[in-house]
């Protein structure tokens, strides 16, 4: 039997890519046929991809679960809080407009690949944490039939649409994410050092307003219309030069320099353990390691 998420993308292919959908008893029934039947009706991977890009939903943006302690680290105190989406570092502040610059660098993981279809998106954002408004960009890893797919996107308000840029990412390579406001003007930039086709910059205009009330650094297994996607195993994913600016600051400062600081842990829908866990921030408060743990 497809699993639920290769059933979704098959039903995404098949009523396109403009609207929502939900599975039918049409659907159910063909997913009941025989196995090379089912082989052959498959899409191919850059058809997936493509209906998979525009059904995911970062806007759905933090789900947050349960705070936990704060703990210290050098002269910050980092509240340690959980979620079933997220993995990383966040900062926020209750001053609308507060935030005008994030930005991080990393290599690409490696994900490893299983016969059920996983993903996991790597980014760094504005907004989100408390609202929609969300102004996102990076890399993601993706297992399809077994193979890996990798690929640079960006995503801004109020669409909140991933748009697929580079598709010829491979692990490793040396990647910068910046999202640099300047009033309502966004502009979203992925600099892939080692395959330059992978690059771009585009600047955004944020039709309504954006709360720009936080920034964040972020390992994510994306919501899909279903539900959220299982996470991939991509190993470590470690950002560094892991930058914040507001409107107060003259220059980009290290997460420590924030106002509310926040590690984030993946926790799996029972609440049971962990999907994936970041690391204390390095000395400098600049970079820190996210460790894949489970993927559902």
């Amino acid at each position: 039997m497809l699993d639920p998420f290769r059933r979704a993308l098959m039903a995404a292919l098949t009523v396109g890519a403009c609207c929502g959908f939900m599975l039918t008893v049409a659907d159910a029934a063909a997913a009941k046929t025989t196995r090379e039947h089912r082989h052959a009706q498959r899409p191919t991977a850059r058809a997936a991809r493509a209906a998979l890009v525009a059904y995911l939903k970062h806007s759905n943006a933090l789900d947050m679960r349960a705070p936990g302690t704060g703990f210290s680290h050098s002269n910050a105190t980092i509240t340690a809080d959980y979620s079933f989406n997220w993995s990383g570092y966040l900062d926020s502040s209750s001053t609308t407009g507060d935030f005008t610059q994030v930005s991080a660098s990393w290599k690409v993981p490696k994900v490893t690949c299983t016969p059920e279809d996983q993903l996991a998106s790597d980014w760094v954002g504005i907004d989100g944490v408390s609202d929609s408004t969300v102004e996102q960009d990076g890399t993601t890893g993706w297992c399809y039939e077994g193979t890996a797919t990798y690929y640079t996107w960006w995503e801004m308000y109020p669409t909140n649409a991933e748009q697929n840029v580079g598709d010829t990412v491979k692990p490793g390579d040396v990647i910068t994410s910046t999202v640099k406001r300047s009033g309502q003007s966004y502009t979203l930039t992925v600099t892939d050092a080692t395959t330059s086709g992978n690059s771009f910059s585009t600047t955004q205009t944020c039709s309504a307003t954006c709360d720009d009330t936080s920034v964040e650094w972020i390992a994510e297994r994306p919501s899909f219309s279903i539900g959220i996607a299982p996470f991939v195993d991509q190993g470590t994913w470690k950002p560094t030069s892991t930058t914040e600016e507001q409107t107060s600051d003259t220059s980009p400062q290290p997460i420590t320099a924030g106002p509310n600081t926040a590690s984030i842990t993946m926790l799996d829908a029972t609440q049971a353990y962990f999907l994936s866990t970041p690391s204390a921030l390095g000395t400098a408060g600049t970079k820190f390691t996210d460790v894949w743990d489970n993927s559902w």
